[in-house]
């Protein structure tokens, strides 16, 4: 028997598949692609919503605007500008800038305690955190990683089944993303026999 068809492992979107709260500025996002095919990033954006909405915020407006194609089983990163550690600078496809006209590099400027939302064509897609959630910190000082078993978006944010949590500045694996997930062994059967006979 011989397969090849991997369609059903494709994921239907983009998704965020790593966040880090570092100290100071290190703040990075990363999106990934296990759609199958390449992504025109032109109809994607990003908002946060400050402190989980506790004084009536919403999602930050503007939306910061994605551009660009994200091949398929890629990833693109996004860190705040101020960002010192070398792994993010290093690995960076778009940098914030930090200064009063992006609201200190907004939405690369979140706490342990700020949603961040993907958006398609102004509609949310996935999320880290939950909106309107109050004040409490959800992810403090810490980096998350999408598990390599989820390929969709959620719109439901399910910390404990769909992230594993690392200390605060883990970088090392920014850039990255385990797509083993979508691969399809190609398995022959070429003969057979049995024996005694």
């Amino acid at each position: 028997v011989t397969t090849n068809d991997s369609a059903s492992n494709s994921g239907v979107d983009l998704f965020f598949s790593e966040y880090v709260e570092g100290s100071s500025n290190n703040k990075a996002l990363e999106i990934a692609n296990a759609t199958g095919e390449a992504i025109d990033l032109s109809a994607y954006s990003i908002k946060r919503q400050s402190a989980g909405g506790q004084d009536g915020e919403e999602w930050s407006t503007p939306a910061l605007v994605l551009s660009g194609t994200l091949n398929s089983s890629d990833v693109y990163v996004l860190i705040n500008a101020s960002a010192t550690l070398q792994d993010l600078i290093d690995n960076a496809d778009f940098s914030q800038p930090n200064n009063s006209g992006t609201y200190y590099g907004e939405p690369l400027n979140f706490n342990g305690n700020d949603p961040v939302g993907l958006f398609k064509n102004d509609a949310l897609i996935d999320i880290i955190g939950d909106y309107n959630g109050g004040n409490a910190n959800f992810a403090k000082d810490v980096t998350l990683r999408r598990k390599s078993n989820i390929t969709s978006p959620n719109v439901d944010f399910d910390l404990v089944n769909e992230w594993d949590s690392y200390s605060q500045d883990t970088v090392d694996n920014i850039g990255t993303h385990d797509f083993s997930n979508l691969s399809v062994s190609i398995h022959e059967l070429n003969s057979i026999s049995v024996y005694p006979n």
